[in-house]
């Protein structure tokens, strides 16, 4: 028979009974277990074992040095709660209980850390929040993005490209950011796109990459300036400074010929605006 059974809601599923089971002989308790139906009971944790375990679904129950332990999860979540008993021999006792969301703790601790200008990390404490609805992701990438190209705007302006450089590399950190610069061609990239952001979101991001890439060629990143500036070109087609981005990157890589497309497109955009006086004079006397 099973005495002092964990309440009923916390049980695990298909599990009917969980407590001290006492031996059929002399009545004294011999471990910890459950009920299996007719009289059947499966035996967790014997008295003599110092640490022995159950892992049913979403809950875990320990029992050691007359103290036990009933961990249970919510399901489809994170959040763990833990409840301690103590035995005396002839019921269980409750000592107290903590409720662990490790979700909760890494969103408030990604917040704390963007408060603090701390790019890299607070992405990387975003991407330890599971179960995250599609539309609170594009917020975050969104507002990671957004804060990072502020403070990437004004370290240029003080000619620290490198520093630029770190806090867009840093939101660039979050899953749902780093997806959109992996993509593998436009329709992949405009699917993400589509299928998270709303429209005043999706506008800003081709300006904003544009504005990596410019960081990179000005710290001279050229390779990795090239490969983010031909993505916008992609994605992108009318943002005219990404092709000339794009062409003084290959330009300078002394890849010449390679660079005339993107000037003469960036000077094609340029004359369809109207801007022809606009036109940087480098495209002019590089393109031939």
């Amino acid at each position: 028979m099973i005495v002092d059974s964990i309440p009923e809601e916390m049980l695990p599923p298909g599990v009917s009974e969980l407590g001290f089971i006492l031996s059929g002989d002399n009545n004294q308790p011999i471990g910890f277990g459950y009920d299996m139906g007719g009289e059947n009971y499966k035996i967790i944790s014997k008295f003599g074992k110092e640490y022995d375990g159950y892992n049913g679904t979403d809950a875990k129950v320990y029992f050691r040095n007359d103290t036990l332990f009933f961990q249970s999860h919510v399901k489809y979540k994170a959040v763990e709660t833990i409840n301690y008993y103590s035995w005396d021999s002839k019921k269980l006792g409750m000592m107290s209980s903590f409720t662990h969301d490790p979700s909760k703790e890494a969103e408030q601790g990604g917040e704390a850390a963007l408060r603090k200008k701390q790019i890299r990390e607070a992405a990387e404490l975003y991407n330890l929040v599971e179960y995250v609805p599609i539309i609170t992701q594009a917020k975050t990438a969104y507002n990671l993005l957004g804060v990072a190209i502020f403070l990437a705007d004004d370290a240029y302006l003080g000619n620290s490209f490198q520093e630029a450089i770190e806090y867009m590399d840093g939101a660039f950190v979050y899953k749902l950011n780093k997806s959109l610069i992996e993509a593998k061609d436009e329709y992949a990239f405009n699917k993400i796109v589509r299928d998270n952001f709303d429209q005043k979101q999706a506008d800003s991001l081709g300006p904003w990459i544009t504005r990596y890439s410019m960081f990179l060629y000005k710290a001279d990143s050229l390779e990795k300036c090239a490969k983010i500036a031909g993505f916008v070109n992609m994605c992108y087609p009318k943002l005219e400074e990404a092709f000339l981005i794009h062409g003084d990157a290959l330009y300078d890589l002394k890849r010449e010929d390679e660079a005339m497309p993107f000037y003469d497109r960036y000077i094609a955009l340029m004359t369809t605006k109207g801007e022809e006086d606009r036109i940087e004079q480098r495209a002019k006397e590089r393109y031939r």
